[in-house]
């Protein structure tokens, strides 16, 4: 499925997606539990926000190999005070870093495998915490600009 306008993940609740999604357009998750499972793969090549203002959002990997693709010219952005997170759970999930994580506002968390790649970018004004997983830069240089960046778990590499 290809997201060329807006999709809004706003409901209370678990979603679980189970196929490729590319997301074109504009994502919006403003509130539930957002579940990868067998055969996911998240292709994001635009905006994908993570609106925390009505509470915490969580992501999981809960079967299959789930990927997440922040790819080139893609970017991932959390808004709002508190906390978004991005979790390994049943299995691992995979957050493949090519294009730009932004924090604004409150944490976007890491608990996963996080690939970061060359030319990516961490910024904002937020926090993006790495709390767990494996998180290793794949190849050449990643840009942090003005990001508040903690470091408190799981592997390094790379």
């Amino acid at each position: 499925m290809t997201i060329i306008s807006t999709l809004t993940m706003g409901t209370g609740g678990a979603k679980t997606l189970a196929r490729n999604l590319v997301n074109n357009g504009a994502t919006n998750w403003t509130a539930g539990q957002f579940n990868l499972g067998t055969g996911a793969v998240l292709n994001n090549n635009s905006t994908f926000t993570c609106d925390t203002t009505l509470g915490a959002l969580n992501a999981y990997g809960v079967s299959g190999s789930p990927v997440i693709n922040n790819n080139a010219g893609g970017s991932f952005v959390k808004i709002a005070t508190g906390t978004a997170t991005i979790n390994t759970n049943a299995v691992v999930l995979v957050f493949n870093q090519l294009g730009t994580v932004t924090s604004n506002n409150g944490e976007l968390q890491f608990n996963c495998q996080l690939d970061l790649n060359n030319g990516s970018t961490l910024a904002g004004s937020g926090v993006i915490h790495w709390a767990g997983g494996t998180e290793t830069i794949v190849s050449g240089i990643v840009n942090a600009a003005g990001s508040n960046i903690v470091y408190d778990g799981g592997t390094f590499s790379g």
